[in-house]
C-alpha cells in the first residue's frame, strides 16, 4: 500500500527569525520604543502596522520609511 501524501511546511526564515527574535530582546530591555512593519506572508498576504515612537514621530518614521524605499530600491537586482 502506498503511503499518502502530506504537504511539508516550508522551513522559516533563519535571517527573518534571528532579527524579529533580536528587535523582541531590544524591545523588552526597553532600548527600542517603537516599529513600523510590514509582515510578508506565503501566498501574497502581508499586514502592517506603526507602534509606540514610531506612531508618536510620524513625520520622523515617514522619513525613516522613504530611507528604507531607498535602501530598498538600491538592492533590486
Amino acid at each position: 500500500m502506498e503511503q499518502p501524501l502530506h504537504i511539508v511546511e516550508p522551513a522559516p526564515d533563519p535571517d527573518t527569525v534571528a532579527t524579529l527574535t533580536s528587535l523582541l530582546e531590544q524591545a523588552k530591555a526597553g532600548r527600542m520604543v517603537g516599529v513600523a512593519y510590514v509582515a510578508m506572508y506565503r501566498g501574497g498576504r502581508f499586514d502592517g502596522d506603526v507602534l509606540g515612537l514610531a506612531r508618536e514621530d510620524q513625520i520622523r518614521t515617514l522619513g525613516l520609511i522613504s530611507a528604507l524605499q531607498l535602501k530598498i530600491a538600491n538592492h533590486l537586482d
